[in-house]
């Protein structure tokens, strides 16, 4: 980020962590996750909580909403790290089974919403 000087990338592990460790404490290690990310920052931000519950030994998937024209390259840059793991990202929402996921990771509304001051 410009005012802080701090790497949004870096911001976004923070967060990321944070989430992550709640994850622990509510699911089972092996649990299942869907992050449903919007094209910004805070879609960014669930996907790197797929990352690391993916990485942790869990399950893990990325459905993207949103206009792909407004994507982030910190998105970007998430979704490829997802990927490179072995992390499936999908962008049709009528090919997911939410009924299958333990839990549903928002990364998305904050990424659609116009300031109104």
């Amino acid at each position: 980020m410009k005012e802080t000087h701090v790497p949004s990338l870096l911001l976004m592990e923070g967060a990321a962590h944070a989430i992550y460790r709640q994850l622990l404490e509510t699911l089972p290690k092996d649990a299942k996750i869907l992050a449903v990310s919007g094209p910004g920052n805070n879609g960014a931000d669930a996907i790197a909580v797929a990352r690391l519950f993916l990485l942790g030994g869990g399950e893990a998937d990325v459905l993207l909403i949103g206009d792909p024209i407004h994507t982030s390259i910190e998105n970007q840059q998430q979704q490829a790290i997802f990927e490179g793991y072995g992390g499936v990202v999908t962008t049709d929402p009528g090919t997911v089974d939410f009924n299958q996921y333990d839990a549903i990771i928002e990364g998305a509304v904050w990424d659609w919403v116009e300031p109104s001051y």
